[in-house]
């Protein structure tokens, strides 16, 4: 039995390892240096949802067609990163380019493992987040104060997020060679987080729906296990739009025209260097779209645009929403829930279509038009 003063390492999991100064083994701090350069990388702005659906999704985590309130929009507006999912990615990376990461179930270290993985990613953010010079991050705290503008609901007001803000123009080269590295360091690890473009079928098939009991079929698993399997590229369409893009900012101003961005100075008027909206609820739903579709451009070129062309081949990884719909996730690309990303990236290969699978054709139609199949 341990004494009073003996550490329980699976509540204090970094106690086993920390020195009395505080300070982590040099080959841990290394790999947590490595593995929060990668996570900057793959972070490169403070968007983090871009779209309305990802809003939904985190704010309600009831899917599609959970409107949000004007009041929670703004609220949303305000916060960066998730620093509890960041903490999870970081520390898995640093467990990786240790080499641990199988565990002996007899030896109970199980929930050990579950313990140190997060406390590993919090305590590499904390460090760069309290560098005194060139830090890149900083980890802040939100408090939610929601208005009950919307009947029926229930909300929580007084509770903190944490989360983490970039400073912007901090990546740089460096960071680009390490998550590059990563992948052969950690010797066939799986290594890719939410925020990569998956060049490589997720392996992993989802035994269940969020919230709900029970697990899912076979026949759903093995459809799901074929849909991450397929290979996805860049339609022709592309070439089109990169040339009207290079044009500068009048060619950007045509693209977001012809995506339906709508104009927000009519939508209001100016007294100094205020902007006074004649509808603030019509204002910050328009501006709540424009953003969505400018966003969507962003990533966009940014997957077409960078050195190592991740849309030439990639896959999606899948989840599934209450109603068995199967959702796209592991990619800032979403066709599923994008009409810009819906018209620019198709998967590869040709279906055949007979009187027994018809019904399919259809729905791929009605799809390809901007209308949810579930």
């Amino acid at each position: 039995k341990p004494g009073k003063d003996t550490a329980f390492p699976i509540s204090n999991p970094l106690e086993l390892i920390i020195d009395k100064e505080g300070n982590l083994p040099p080959n841990v701090a290394f790999a947590s240096m490595v593995a929060v350069a990668d996570w900057i990388h793959k972070h490169p702005t403070n968007t983090v949802f871009i779209n309305s659906w990802s809003k939904e999704q985190f704010m309600l985590s009831r899917g599609q067609g959970a409107r949000l309130t004007n009041n929670e929009l703004e609220q949303i507006d305000q916060i960066g990163h998730d620093f509890n999912d960041a903490s999870t990615q970081i520390g898995n990376i640093v467990l990786k380019l240790l080499g641990v990461s199988g565990v002996n179930k007899d030896l109970g270290t199980v929930q050990y493992i579950e313990n140190v993985v997060p406390a590993l990613g919090m305590y590499a953010l904390m460090t760069e987040h309290f560098k005194s010079t060139n830090k890149k991050i900083i980890v802040d705290a939100h408090k939610w104060v929601f208005t009950s503008d919307s009947p029926g609901r229930k909300f929580v007001n007084g509770a903190l997020y944490n989360h983490i803000k970039l400073i912007p123009n901090k990546d740089n080269k460096n960071s680009q060679f390490i998550s590059r590295a990563i992948p052969g360091i950690a010797k066939g690890e799986d290594v890719s987080s939410a925020a990569d473009i998956l060049q490589n079928p997720a392996t992993a098939i989802p035994q269940g729906v969020r919230n709900f009991f029970g697990k899912i079929s076979g026949k759903i698993q093995n459809t799901i296990r074929k849909k991450q399997q397929q290979e996805w590229s860049t339609s022709s369409a592309i070439a089109p739009l990169t040339v009207i893009k290079n044009l500068g900012d009048e060619g950007i101003k045509l693209l977001h025209e012809l995506a339906g961005v709508i104009s927000e100075e009519n939508l209001g008027y100016k007294k100094g260097d205020v902007f006074y909206p004649y509808n603030e609820a019509h204002y910050v739903r328009t501006t709540a779209s424009n953003d969505d579709k400018k966003n969507a451009f962003n990533e966009l070129f940014t997957a077409h645009e960078a050195e190592d062309a991740p849309l030439a081949k990639f896959y999606f990884k899948y989840v599934l929403a209450i109603t068995n719909r199967a959702l796209q996730v592991g990619t800032k690309i979403f066709p599923q829930n994008s009409h810009i990303h819906r018209a620019f990236v198709q998967p590869v290969g040709t279906t055949k279509y007979n009187s027994s699978n018809i019904h399919l054709f259809k729905l791929a139609v009605l799809y390809n038009v901007g209308f949810s199949i579930d």
